[in-house]
């Protein structure tokens, strides 16, 4: 089941609020779902590093909130860097979750996650 962090509407802006889904962590594992409050097919994560020499997070989704499905991955022995995006568009999904695979070394990642809802 999805540990839920609700969604917010920036009414100024008119956007939706990124989703710090892994802020400093140290460790791997997967961070709360980003449960969003309409469905999205563009979803973009945003992962920064220092310290570790690889990195491995991959963007998940869900649509039932218990099965996570690998949306995109970002990958330092694919020549990813700290700072880049990693993006999946190929389904539709009601949460999204940062889930941190491999961190050798010491340090701290942080991915933000945002993503369009369908129809936009």
């Amino acid at each position: 089941m999805v540990d839920p962090v609700t969604e917010y509407f920036d009414i100024f802006s008119g956007r939706d609020t990124k989703f710090a889904a892994l802020a400093g962590a140290t460790v791997t594992g997967p961070s709360l779902g980003w449960l969003t409050t309409k469905p999205r097919r563009v979803v973009s994560m945003q992962v920064s590093y220092t310290g570790f020499s690889v990195v491995k997070v991959a963007l998940e989704g869900t649509i039932d909130g218990t099965n996570w499905y690998p949306l995109a991955l970002f990958d330092t022995g694919a020549a990813s860097v700290s700072g880049d995006i990693v993006s999946g568009s190929s389904h539709a999904v009601l949460a999204v979750r940062a889930n941190a695979l491999t961190l050798t070394g010491a340090g701290t990642v942080t991915a933000a996650i945002t993503g369009t809802s369908l129809g936009s």
